[in-house]
């Protein structure tokens, strides 16, 4: 069983379970050992990015409250879920400058790239286009030179790898626009890529779930990606879209059944390989008794 492990920061990895039909979990609160104040300073932060390779989390960024002054996090962190330790990695040059709301990928078992974010460099804010990445055996960071156009600045943006490409989308700039774009980086030849879009895509939005899906259709597997949930700068959305890798098609999906009016703040979890087609909405920003809903994406029916 892999578990799910979720924080005040957000939500990670992918969940499977004995018992999937019967809807119940374990859940169980974990004791963080060898907590520094460095770290400490580093892990209690809202808008952190993550990622997870084998049994270890990633996180870096964030904003949080030091000695009374709101301040932007640098650390890269490295949660084992296995003794449940928290260390800072050690990094040996090149580290991106203090942010927030970036994008943290996993690319390889070596290497996680980073995107993006809200920057604070001499106590202003400003935005990054450069595209990082870090070893987790060398312990470098890297910034990567780039072909192809160079995407619009904007933090809050979701992104997944699918197929040894990294998918972005959506995201907002310092003026207020929120993008409802696809883009692409080819991480093997350092290449901006621009998909022709088809269909009509789901509004701008910032902070939405972006989850990879395969289903098998017509003889062959295909690729898609899931949009869900986020924020247009007006209202919390619950709208969940399909992006087709193969026709580069967006449709919007209604589900049927029991599913919340809106997903502020909301994370979707694959059930990972026991069942890929069933997905787990975890509600987000709610004051009392959040709920879990089951999304099934081959009869399009959920149920809490």
């Amino acid at each position: 069983n892999t578990p799910l492990y979720i924080s005040r920061m957000g939500i990670t990895q992918s969940l499977e379970t004995k018992k999937p039909s019967s809807h119940n979990y374990l859940v169980r609160n974990i004791k963080l050992t060898d907590i520094t104040n460095d770290i400490q300073d580093s892990f209690q932060t809202n808008g952190t990015s993550f990622c997870s390779i084998g049994s270890n989390i990633y996180f870096f960024g964030g904003t949080r409250l030091i000695n009374g002054t709101i301040t932007n996090v640098d650390k890269l962190c490295r949660f084992d879920t296995i003794t449940n330790e928290i260390a800072i990695e050690f990094n040996l040059g090149g580290q991106p400058d203090r942010r927030k709301h970036c994008t943290l990928t996993k690319v390889t078992n070596e290497y996680i790239y980073l995107y993006g974010g809200k920057v604070e460099l001499n106590n202003n804010l400003q935005l990054d286009q450069e595209i990082y990445s870090f070893s987790i055996n060398s312990h470098n960071w890297r910034v990567h030179q780039t072909t192809g156009m160079t995407p619009i600045s904007r933090f809050g943006h979701s992104s997944i790898l699918i197929n040894e490409k990294i998918y972005f989308f959506g995201g907002v700039n310092l003026s207020s626009n929120y993008f409802n774009d696809i883009f692409v980086f080819d991480p093997v030849n350092n290449k901006w890529e621009y998909p022709i879009i088809f269909g009509n895509p789901p509004l701008g939005r910032v902070n939405c779930n972006m989850v990879h899906f395969q289903h098998f259709y017509d003889g062959k597997m295909i690729d898609y990606i899931i949009i869900s949930g986020g924020f247009n700068g007006e209202t919390f959305l619950s709208d969940i879209y399909l992006y087709s890798l193969e026709s580069s098609t967006w449709s919007e999906v209604i589900f049927s059944g029991d599913i919340p009016k809106s997903f502020p703040l909301s994370n979707l979890i694959s059930m990972g390989h026991h069942n890929p087609s069933l997905f787990i909405l975890f509600e987000g920003f709610i004051e009392s008794n959040p709920k879990a809903y089951i999304l099934d994406f081959d009869t399009f029916h959920s149920s809490r």
